[in-house]
């Protein structure tokens, strides 16, 4: 939609072809029939999701304004829960050694090893992003500390622990912290206007993600003339002299037909897209086709949502806030829905409360039935949810301190639902649209948005971009890239970091290149050398 958006501004004939009944992908939400809204899972920005922004800016959303000054919510409030004691919560940097359960060394030797991927550029594509983040940091931390920081990567980063590389989260979390860009927001029903810059919490929308965004976008892509084909498959494209000739694509009720432009662009998850690239004629052996053979010889990530809603509104001490729920088995977060919404949104019939939760590992066992959410039952899956929500004494603690002393288990639960394109079986849990994400065996593969068949871009998350993790900033930044090769003046606004950062990724790179060490470990050892000559 981004490059739908890109070139039709600049007077382009575009035509949309989506296979579901409507847009937004993993992004888009859907609403049951009992009115109780679902999405796949829970969607945030990062104050460094510049591309995003600015796209959002040019979304109407009402007569009053466009959709980034009117759908999203202010900063939330990033909270880690242990099974037992107190929950504690992120509002900067110094909050994070207590946050995590952190002693004073363990905090910083972790700085340390964080610090050497921010400062690292070819180092880390080649070497940090085959090494997993938890085999990192696991040296330096004790259990406990390790245990609460690895239970942040589902939430945060979008990915299982297990698979996540040390590239991926040293990246993630430099931008977060670092990032100079200060984004600027009007004045709201909370109060004047604020910013959103480094290290401030993440941004959700103000409602469910079709109704407050894709439609929007929908309807104003159409205005400015976008022809938009749902229910529509694309099954294969034909290359001929190095040119995409056509596209054939098979209709909602089954009509065949063939689709001529002057460009094509791919921008469909790599699962899908190495089908499609096997399947066309004139594809064989194409690079972008053993690109994505690499991209996609991992599974992908089950990262189940699920919905829980209550007959009354549970009431909580901080207004919006995201809960980690660090020693549960199945590394679960939630968000309450009526926190973050706008006020008198519909829940669904007769719905006091909605949260929102997603397991985030697939692998672990869980405490009731001892199986993987991989392996279990519909039914299993909703009953150990339950019980390792239920059974958290922190979470307790703060629903009994803002609800006059009634716990979460005293408070009726009305409905348990996960997003509908999960499918339960014997052989374990499927869906057909399995969600890509970076790790620690695909990151080397990432396809360009040029692709060797001169009128053929390739775009989506999974494509190289500055965002670099599979996140709605991949999606929109590489939209934009993609446009650029058909519109040089398509404007994509870079990733920011601070000079010390990008001077020392420089200086790391040039120790590499020559076999050396980090740049940081050259500099600890030449500061130990001149202290110990200094001694004696």
């Amino acid at each position: 939609m981004t490059v739908a958006h890109e070139l039709a501004e600049r007077g382009h004939s575009v035509a949309i072809y989506e296979v579901k009944s409507k847009p937004g992908g993993f992004f888009r939400s859907e609403r049951r029939e009992n009115g109780l809204p679902t999405e796949y899972s829970w969607h945030g920005f990062g104050p460094w999701y510049n591309n995003t922004f600015e796209i959002m800016k040019r979304i109407p959303f009402d007569q009053n304004g466009n959709v980034f000054e009117n759908a999203l919510s202010r900063p939330i409030d990033f909270g880690i829960f242990p099974a037992h004691g107190k929950a504690s919560f992120f509002k900067s940097i110094k909050d994070i050694k207590d946050m995590f359960k952190l002693s004073w060394l363990e905090f910083t030797r972790a700085g340390y090893v964080m610090l050497k991927a921010w400062c690292a550029n070819y180092r880390s594509q080649e070497i940090y992003s085959q090494i997993r983040a938890v085999d990192a940091w696991k040296n330096v931390l004790s259990q406990k500390g390790l245990q609460n920081w690895k239970a942040s990567f589902g939430p945060w980063v979008g990915s299982d622990w297990s698979r996540l590389s040390y590239h991926t989260a040293g990246q993630f979390f430099c931008k977060q912290m670092t990032s100079t860009t200060v984004h600027e927001h009007p004045p709201d029903t909370e109060g004047g206007s604020w910013k959103h810059g480094k290290q401030d919490g993440w941004l959700l929308l103000k409602g469910p993600s079709s109704e407050y965004w894709f439609n929007r976008w929908t309807r104003h892509l159409k205005k400015m003339g976008v022809a938009f084909h749902f229910k529509t498959e694309l099954k294969s494209l034909k290359a001929k002299k190095g040119l995409v000739q056509h596209a054939h694509v098979v209709e909602s009720q089954g009509a065949q037909k063939k689709v001529e432009a002057d460009f094509f662009i791919l921008a469909v998850n790599p699962y899908f897209g190495k089908k499609i690239l096997f399947e066309s004629q004139g594809m064989e052996n194409n690079q972008e086709l053993l690109q994505y053979n690499g991209l996609t010889q991992s599974p992908g990530h089950v990262q189940v949502s699920f919905r829980l809603s209550f007959n009354e509104t549970i009431k909580f001490p901080r207004k919006r806030m995201a809960m980690v729920l660090a020693e549960t088995e199945y590394n679960l977060t939630l968000f309450a829905q009526e926190k973050v919404w706008s006020e008198g949104l519909n829940l669904g019939e007769e719905v006091g409360s909605l949260w929102t939760g997603t397991a985030c590992i697939e692998t672990v066992a869980g405490r009731l039935y001892g199986k993987p959410v991989l392996t279990c039952s519909k039914e299993e899956f909703l009953e150990e949810v339950k019980e390792q929500i239920f059974q958290c004494e922190s979470l307790n603690a703060e629903i009994k301190k803002a609800n006059q002393g009634k716990s979460l288990t005293q408070f009726e639960l009305k409905e348990m639902e996960i997003w509908p394109e999960w499918n339960f079986s014997p052989t374990g849990i499927k869906t057909p649209w399995p969600k890509w994400v970076n790790n620690t065996e695909n990151q080397k593969y990432l396809p360009k948005q040029e692709a060797s068949i001169g009128n053929l871009i390739m775009a989506g998350a999974h494509t190289k971009t500055q965002a670099d993790v599979w996140s709605i900033e991949a999606a929109v930044e590489s939209g934009k890239r993609a446009a650029r090769i058909i519109e040089p003046q398509t404007e994509v606004i870079n990733q920011t970091a601070p000079a010390w950062i990008h001077n020392l990724r420089l200086m790391d790179d040039m120790c590499y290149q020559r076999g050396l060490p980090h740049i940081l470990t050259i500099g600890v050892a030449v500061t130990i050398i001149g202290f110990l000559s200094i001694l004696l």
